[in-house]
């Protein structure tokens, strides 16, 4: 019978074999990639590394994992490009309120890019991510809301908006917030 020690050891090695990091020899030493494994192999441009070692971590629940691997997804590193698969793994780490993956999903939804083009269903996105202080996602709500866009228009929530973001640093907001004010729309 085995001890619990060299079951966990065996089950290593084999998520390690499944997942494409060769072979390995079970010593006391091994250990599965960490995130930040997976993070340095992106750095380094070991796409096909970085996937492997998201992979594994975004199936064990990891949303920066999960929010990651979408993006390999949308850009075909370390795998083929696959929006399907993009949106699934953004969606998964949304539903863990990653604000990113919440602002990814808004502009899928804004463009139509493997779901059906819905501005409300954007704004939805973009207002949960907002909400946890996201600059980009205030920024392309802001701009629903002076567009009348998925929501009903009001310059005022867009400048609110605009602003939020115009002082996290966001250029683009600043210089919206900026015509706001030229025009008096808002302020």
């Amino acid at each position: 019978m085995l001890s619990l020690g060299h079951y966990i050891k065996i089950m290593g090695i084999i998520a390690a074999v499944l997942c494409g990091w060769g072979a390995v020899e079970a010593t006391d030493t091994d250990t599965v990639p960490t995130f930040e494994d997976g993070i340095e192999a992106l750095e380094t441009s070991d796409f096909q590394a970085a996937f492997d070692i998201f992979s594994v971590h975004a199936e064990n629940g990891d949303p920066r994992a999960q929010n990651n691997l979408g993006m390999m997804y949308i850009y075909g590193l370390g795998t083929e490009a696959d929006l399907e698969s993009a949106v699934d793994w953004h969606r998964k780490a949304a539903d863990q309120d990653l604000p990113d993956s919440q602002y990814i999903l808004g502009m899928l939804y804004m463009q139509g890019r493997e779901v059906a083009q819905d501005h409300e269903q954007a704004a939805a996105w973009f207002r949960k991510a907002a909400e946890l202080g996201n600059s980009a996602a205030q920024f392309q709500l802001g701009t629903q809301y002076y567009r009348g866009m998925g929501v009903l228009q009001d310059h005022h929530e867009a400048a609110r908006l605009y602003r939020n973001a115009a002082e996290q640093g966001d250029a683009d907001a600043q210089s919206n917030l900026g015509v706001l004010y030229l025009w008096g729309h808002g302020v």
